[in-house]
């Protein structure tokens, strides 16, 4: 039993007491390394808040996009929004939770606010890409 200990002790690395307080630089072989974590990517259709009689047939669809495990360590958010054809893409883009409020108000927005709709059109090949990658889209 004594000589199992011994020999334990002459394998592993020296504790702080053991080595007057400080502890030895690791080799490389001794580190761990973690592996890489996977990129995940959820999709969540979102619906317009109530809209008013003359906006109900709207082309709009609308859908939440999220990356998760980034290299950067960040969370990546997006409401994307297409027309029925494809033709139009927009997107509006943030880190890390910071949400702008509920969606549904924005997307509502989206289809009454011209002008704030153009603000948010894109012509990003990352954009259409995560798009064409979700099959039928962001809706």
């Amino acid at each position: 039993m004594a000589r199992e200990a011994d020999r334990s002790r002459e394998s592993r690395q020296p504790s702080r007491r053991e080595s007057g307080g400080k502890r030895p630089a690791r080799r490389r072989r001794d580190v761990k390394r973690k592996p890489a974590k996977k990129l995940k990517t959820h999709w969540l259709r979102v619906e317009p808040a109530e809209l008013g009689p003359e906006f109900v047939d709207h082309p709009w669809s609308f859908a939440l996009y999220r990356e998760t495990n980034r290299p950067d360590g960040k969370r990546f958010s997006a409401l994307i929004f297409h027309d029925a054809l494809y033709d139009v893409l927009g997107w509006l883009t943030w880190f890390d939770d910071k949400t702008p409020g509920d969606l549904r108000k924005v997307a509502r927005r989206i289809v009454v606010d011209e002008e704030f709709r153009a603000r948010h059109v894109s012509e990003e090949p990352r954009l259409r890409e995560l798009v064409e990658s979700r099959g039928s889209g962001a809706g």
